[in-house]
């Protein structure tokens, strides 16, 4: 019996220890932190802008903007003629398609050997929050620019009371009025003076409260020379939803209840490498590209001698 067993192999089993800490569970952890860090300046620059419309697209990913159209009767009527009827009515204008972003870092073995885990990959991540950062501060500027209304003022001061009386002319009731400015505009005006700065977000805007008796967001985005005026209630964001679809099912993608980013974390054994991947569809937008108003930073005239 005992010759018997002799050549036969032990097919042992060894089971994992209880609350082990695998590299996948390590994954899912920097993916989870990735996600809650993109979501919260996303949440952190939306409280500041004051923006409370958000807009969840569907699969065709389309935004769409308005304008006003008005029809002003000016004929006048004989003594008990019906009044020809005016009207001012919101319409449909242009139809947007908002990207579906795809971003992928890596961070090889040798950085991780050197710097330790944490540190390269959050260096990695922190890269591909800034990209994602930019893209949204990009689109909106260009949003803002789509044409605005325009006009020109003298001098920064005046240039934002005549933005916000300009804007406040496209929305009804008494709607608060948000500009946006360059940095350089504003240091020029203050000279030696003091800046009242309210808080900074991840995106790079700075708040002003009360600037000028408005609220001013510097942001380096817009060109020198230019202000942008509109109501709070004109900006949108709008997003594709990453969670709870096929998407996130075929990439394993760790989301979050906002459905704002999906991202995961994986070694990719061929080259040595930890990966991280993102993806994402998010844009601020003016809702009535009208209703920006675009006012134009110019010098007073020096009368000649």
């Amino acid at each position: 019996m005992g010759e018997k067993n002799k050549g036969l192999k032990l097919n042992l089993q060894f089971f994992a220890e209880d609350d082990l800490s695998t590299s996948d569970y390590l994954g899912d952890v920097r993916s989870i932190d990735f996600v809650n860090r993109f979501s919260t300046s996303i949440e952190e620059l939306l409280r500041v802008l004051g923006v409370t419309r958000r807009l969840q697209l569907s699969q065709d990913a389309k935004i769409v903007t308005y304008k006003w159209e008005t029809d002003l009767k000016t004929d006048q009527v004989g003594e008990g003629e019906d009044i020809p009827l005016s009207r001012a009515r919101k319409v449909k204008d242009k139809e947007y398609t908002v990207p579906f972003n795809k971003y992928r870092k890596v961070v090889s073995a040798e950085a991780i050997h050197r710097h330790g885990l944490t540190y390269a990959v959050n260096e990695t991540d922190d890269k591909i929050i800034g990209e994602i950062q930019e893209n949204i501060k990009q689109s909106f500027f260009e949003f803002l620019a789509n044409n605005p209304t325009k006009q020109n003022a003298i001098g920064l001061q005046r240039a934002l009371a005549l933005g916000w009386g300009k804007a406040k002319s496209f929305f009804p009731g008494n709607p608060k009025i948000v500009s946006f400015v360059n940095s350089m505009d504003v240091a020029k005006y203050l000279g030696d003076g003091k800046i009242n700065s309210g808080p900074s977000t991840a995106f790079g805007f700075t708040l002003l409260k009360d600037f000028l008796n408005q609220d001013v967001f510097v942001f380096d985005n817009i060109p020198e020379g230019k202000v942008y005026s509109t109501a709070e209630e004109n900006i949108v964001f709008a997003s594709q939803n990453v969670s709870g679809n096929d998407l996130a099912r075929a990439f394993n993608l760790t989301t979050d209840a906002s459905g704002l980013i999906g991202v995961t974390h994986s070694p990719v054994t061929r080259n040595a490498t930890l990966e991280t991947l993102a993806f994402e569809g998010s844009t601020l937008f003016a809702e009535i590209p009208a209703g920006v108003v675009e006012t134009t930073i110019v010098e007073e005239e020096t009368p000649e001698p």
